[in-house]
């Protein structure tokens, strides 16, 4: 990632600029708020998550109250990654706001690949997720442990803890190479 910043990175040292938070769930909206970010739960068109909105270098992140509590967190985390990874007034980007949309998800825009990428480390960070799934082996045994099942207890036991959807918390899993081996 050479002149890039590092997602992964950037989530864990803001994970360590707030030792409190360091317990689980994430607590992403009170790291927003002591961010100075105001964070509105509104309605918004239909096909949008959230934006994040500058205006008079005030930023304000809103979030589609319909969507599901664990949808919505992630986007709190999306949008959370676009300030600290793309700001405009570190890396002069003319455009107003940044939109979590149905495009985010498809990989095709780097800045939404960050931004999503630091979603789930700031969501699930590494070592947490790591003892996670550390206690659930020591508890349960790992031949309970079956990636491809689509009510897997490890991947459900682990989203309710983090709070996340089961498809973040399995696509988090893939990209840490934790299942490898099983």
């Amino acid at each position: 990632m050479r002149g890039r910043k590092n997602p992964e990175a950037i989530a864990e040292n803001l994970l360590r600029e707030f030792p409190s938070l360091q317990k689980l769930p994430i607590a992403v909206e009170k790291i927003i708020e002591k961010k100075g970010i105001d964070l509105h739960i509104t309605e918004l068109p239909s096909d949008i998550s959230g934006i994040l909105n500058v205006e008079n270098k005030q930023y304000s992140i809103f979030v589609q109250e319909s969507h599901h509590e664990h949808r919505q967190r992630f986007t709190m985390a999306h949008e959370l990654g676009h300030f600290l990874i793309h700001h405009p007034e570190t890396t002069h980007i003319d455009r107003k706001s940044y939109f979590r949309s149905p495009l985010s998800s498809t990989a095709l825009d780097r800045e939404e690949i960050e931004a999503n990428r630091f979603a789930a480390a700031i969501l699930m960070p590494k070592e947490m997720v790591e003892q996670e799934v550390k206690k659930f082996i020591e508890t349960y045994g790992d031949d309970i442990i079956d990636t491809e099942e689509d009510n897997n207890p490890l991947i459900t036991s682990l989203a309710t803890k983090f709070k996340v959807s089961p498809a973040a918390m399995m696509l988090r899993l893939q990209n840490l190479e934790i299942l490898d081996g099983f």
